[in-house]
């Protein structure tokens, strides 16, 4: 599992191509994660980013989110840059990953798979 990348962020492009050669190398399968709240914008996928790779849901529940959240607020130094609070935090976590789920299903994660 590595990030898309989707943000163009420098640490993240590296990550996500060493990750690539890593599984070219060893022949194991690689997938991608959307990061947040890179992911939220819809330019972000307009690039190249996640160009012949395919989404896949991972269903989450309720208490999924709850410990989503509770760990993104771990990122102390990034709250107020990027969600300004932790209510707001919540929020967009619960917006995105309810965005591309079916009906009747609360939230997902989406994960990209060549």
């Amino acid at each position: 599992m590595a990030p898309a990348g989707v943000g163009h962020h420098v640490d993240h492009l590296i990550v996500r191509r060493a990750a690539e050669c890593l599984a070219a190398q060893r022949a194991v399968r690689l997938c991608l994660y959307e990061e947040l709240p890179y992911a939220e914008a819809a330019e972000a996928f307009a690039h190249r980013p996640l160009d012949g790779w395919r989404p896949s849901h991972v269903v989450l529940q309720e208490a999924d989110m709850a410990a989503k959240v509770r760990a993104a607020l771990y990122y102390r130094t990034q709250l107020p840059v990027l969600y300004g609070d932790a209510v707001t935090l919540g929020e967009r976590l619960r917006a995105h990953a309810a965005r591309h789920a079916p009906p009747g299903v609360p939230y997902v994660e989406r994960r990209w798979a060549p």
